[in-house]
C-alpha cells in the first residue's frame, strides 16, 4: 500500500516539477545591433520605401521605444556603453577604438576587467558568442586582449582580433563587395554556435556591418528596389574596383543593405522557432548610432539613411546622432506584444541591468553603472526614470553646419541641454514639445538651463581628462561671410574641411577617416 502510494504521490509531483523546471529555465539573450542605421530606417519607425519585414514581425511580438538614446555619435564608444553598462568616457573611449591607437587620449582598448555582460552572463552558465563588428579592442596592437577576455565562449568578428571573415571576403566573386554577403556570413555564424548550444542558455552578439559605408549589395539585391533606378550612373567612389558599375543612385546601394540584414534576422527567428525556445529568447536590436553623412567619402555613394525627424547625424550630439531604433520582445516572458512606448527615455547603459533584471540575475556587487534597471518597464509596468542622461563628443564632426552640435549633452525628463565645455553655445530644448531642436529656449527658462548646466559640469569633473582633447571646429566660409570676415578672392564661399576622427582639421583634398 506505501508503495502504491509513493508511486501515485511521485506520479502526481513529476508533472509539477517538470512545469516549475520549466518556469525557471534561463530565457536565451540576443542582442542585434545594426551599424549607422537611423531612428527612421526601418518600416516600423516609418520608412517609406526600405522593407524590412521581419523587423517589423519582431516588433509586433514586442515592444518598440520611440526614445532610445545609445552614448555616444559613433562607434566604439557606445558599444562599450552596451557591454559595461557606463558612459564611455568614463572608460576613456572617446572615439574609434581598433584603427587609432591612443590617439587624443582615446584608450587603445576596452579594459577586460571592467565588469560586462558577456562575463555576467557566462558566469551564470550561459553560453557566450559574439560574431560580427567587434570595434573594442585594437588589431593593431599586440598587446590587445582577444575576445575571448571579455567572457565570450566564442568569436568570429570584424575589428577585432582572433578569427575573422577574412577568407570569406577573399573568395567574392569580382565585382562583389564584402557587405553584400557580411550579413549572411555573421547570421550564418550565429546560428552555428546555437545550434550547438541548443540545450541553452546562449547570449549572442550579433553585430552586422551594415549599412556602414562602403556598400555594396549584389544586384540580385538590388532587384527589389528597381524603381530607384535612373539613366545616370553613380560615381563609386569608396567602393570596390568593379562594383556598381550599374549603380545609379544612392537609394538602389542604402535600402537594399537594410533589407538584407533584414532578411537574416527572419533565418534567426525562424530557426528559434524551430528549436521551440523563439517565445523564451529576449530580442533586442538596435543600432550603434544614426546615420552617415553623405560627406564622407565612403559614403557618398550611399549616404541616404534617415533621422526621421531629427537634427542631426552620426558624430553629432543631436538627436539624429544618438536617437536610435530600440526593439525588445520576449513573449513567454511578459513583454507586451505589438506596444510602443513613446514616454520613457531609454538609454544604452541601461542595457545590461535590464537584461540581467529580466533574465533573474544579480547584478554583481563590484558594478558600478551609470544606466537603470527598466526590466519593469519593458513588461509593461509603469515607471520613471530617476538618473539623467550624459554625452561628451571629443571627435570632429562632418556635414552641414546645421548638424554641428556643442560637444556636450545631457537629458533629464522633457529638457535637453547641450553646450561646448567653455559653456558657449548653451542650447536648451524641450522635447515633449519640439523635439527638431531648432528652438534653443535657455534664454526663456534660464533656471532650468542653468541648472542643468551646473549638472553637466559637475558630471565632467568626474571623467578622465576633463579638459583636454577636443577637436578645434573652426568657422565655415558662411559663418565668415555673415560675420563680415575676408574670404580669398575669387572664392566662392563654402564651408572649411571638417575635422577628421583624429580629432585634426583637414584640407578639402584629403579625405574625412570615417570610423
Amino acid at each position: 500500500m506505501k508503495t502504491a502510494l509513493a508511486i501515485l504521490t511521485a506520479l502526481l509531483i513529476a508533472p509539477l516539477a517538470a512545469l516549475d523546471a520549466a518556469e525557471a529555465a534561463k530565457p536565451n539573450i540576443i542582442f542585434i545591433l545594426a551599424d549607422d542605421l537611423g531612428w527612421g530606417d526601418l518600416g516600423c519607425y516609418g520608412h517609406p520605401h526600405i522593407r524590412t519585414p521581419n523587423l517589423d514581425a519582431m516588433a509586433a511580438d514586442g515592444r518598440l521605444y520611440t526614445q532610445f538614446y545609445v552614448n555616444s555619435p559613433v562607434c566604439s564608444p557606445s558599444r562599450a556603453a552596451f557591454m559595461t553598462g557606463q558612459f564611455p568616457s568614463r572608460l576613456r573611449v572617446f572615439g574609434a577604438l581598433g584603427e587609432d591607437g591612443d590617439e587624443k587620449g582615446n584608450a587603445k582598448f576596452v579594459d577586460p576587467a571592467q565588469p560586462n555582460l558577456a562575463r555576467i552572463l557566462k558566469e551564470q552558465g550561459y553560453a557566450t558568442g559574439h560574431f560580427g563588428k567587434w570595434h573594442l579592442d585594437s588589431i593593431t596592437d599586440p598587446s590587445a586582449p582577444p575576445i575571448s577576455r571579455y567572457g565570450f565562449d566564442e568569436s568570429r568578428a570584424h575589428v577585432a582580433t582572433g578569427p575573422s571573415f577574412d577568407e570569406l571576403e577573399k573568395k567574392l566573386p569580382w565585382g562583389e563587395g564584402k557587405n553584400a554577403r557580411s550579413s549572411e556570413w555573421i547570421m550564418s555564424a550565429s546560428l552555428d554556435f546555437l545550434e550547438r548550444n541548443k540545450q541553452g542558455p546562449v547570449f549572442i552578439n550579433i553585430w552586422f556591418m551594415v549599412p556602414h559605408a562602403s556598400l555594396s549589395p549584389s544586384k540580385e539585391q538590388r532587384e527589389g528596389y528597381k524603381e530607384f533606378r535612373s539613366n545616370g550612373r553613380l560615381h563609386d567612389a569608396g567602393l570596390r574596383k568593379g562594383v556598381g558599375a550599374d549603380v545609379s543612385t544612392p537609394q538602389e546601394i542604402y535600402y537594399p543593405s537594410v533589407t538584407e540584414m533584414d532578411a537574416q534576422i527572419g533565418r534567426l527567428i525562424q530557426k528559434l522557432k524551430e528549436m521551440g525556445t523563439y517565445e523564451n529568447t529576449i530580442l533586442v536590436f538596435s543600432s550603434d548610432n544614426g546615420p552617415e553623412t553623405i560627406h564622407i567619402s565612403k559614403a557618398m555613394h550611399s549616404g541616404v539613411g534617415s533621422t526621421g525627424v531629427f537634427r542631426g547625424q552620426k558624430r553629432s550630439l543631436y538627436d539624429g546622432g544618438i536617437r536610435v531604433p530600440f526593439i525588445i520582445s520576449w513573449p513567454k516572458g511578459g513583454i507586451p506584444r505589438g506596444t510602443v512606448d513613446r514616454a520613457l527615455t531609454v538609454s544604452g547603459v541601461d542595457l545590461l541591468p535590464s537584461l540581467l533584471g529580466l533574465a533573474n540575475v544579480a547584478v554583481p556587487q563590484e558594478f558600478k553603472g551609470d544606466g537603470e534597471d527598466l526590466s519593469k518597464a519593458f513588461l509593461g509596468q509603469s515607471f520613471a526614470r530617476e538618473k539623467a542622461l550624459f554625452w561628451e563628443q571629443r571627435g570632429g564632426q562632418t556635414g552641414s553646419p546645421l548638424q554641428f552640435s556643442p560637444r556636450l549633452a545631457m537629458r533629464e525628463g522633457p529638457w535637453k541641454l547641450l553646450m561646448n565645455p567653455d559653456g558657449s553655445r548653451l542650447e536648451l530644448y524641450d522635447l515633449q514639445k519640439h523635439m527638431m531642436e531648432t528652438d534653443n529656449l535657455a534664454s526663456e527658462f534660464p533656471e532650468v538651463a542653468q541648472r542643468m548646466k551646473a549638472s553637466l559640469e559637475d558630471w565632467r569633473k568626474t571623467l578622465p581628462e576633463p579638459n583636454e582633447h577636443f577637436s578645434e571646429m573652426k568657422p565655415s566660409g558662411w559663418e565668415t561671410l555673415l560675420s563680415g570676415g575676408k574670404l580669398r578672392k575669387g572664392k566662392t564661399p563654402e564651408p572649411d574641411s571638417a575635422p577628421s576622427e583624429k580629432g585634426e582639421n583637414t584640407k578639402r583634398k584629403r579625405k574625412v577617416k570615417a570610423n
